[in-house]
């Protein structure tokens, strides 16, 4: 039901908020402009070479990502995962098709739950007394 679908997203916006508070102490808001999933390919690609090209490739997108970084991470594969998992978060919420059932009430990232699950008790609670 519409319901449980909706509040099933609070998790997701929740799992978003404890990666941006970690990520915000390393990287700066312009990260998210990034391809970060091809990044995070090219630095999984660079790691399988041998020492010197390894190094090379690595070096080389860490100059790409400086102008994005607070404090760049030497390994930066976790990070690059983090922003991965971060972004399709965002994605998928921003794409969910909870706007079409509660309007306004649906905000992606910044959709106010308790304020979904008074609306939907409310509705819940008006349904039980007009006997549907």
């Amino acid at each position: 039901d519409i319901c449980n679908q909706v509040l099933a997203e609070k998790e997701q916006v929740a799992k978003h908020r404890t990666l941006t508070e970690d990520l915000n102490t390393r990287w700066k808001e312009s990260v998210d402009t990034l391809p970060v999933s091809d990044i995070l390919a090219e630095w999984r690609t660079a790691k399988e070479k041998w020492l010197i090209a390894r190094s090379m490739g690595q070096k080389a997108i860490r100059k790409r990502l400086n102008d994005h970084a607070i404090a760049m991470p030497e390994d930066c594969e976790s990070d690059l995962e983090k922003l991965v998992e971060r972004q399709t978060i965002a994605n998928k919420l921003e794409e969910a098709p909870h706007k079409a059932h509660i309007g306004a009430l649906w905000r992606g990232l910044e959709t106010d739950f308790d304020q979904v699950n008074l609306v939907f008790e409310w509705g819940q609670q008006a349904r039980n007394h007009l006997g549907g």
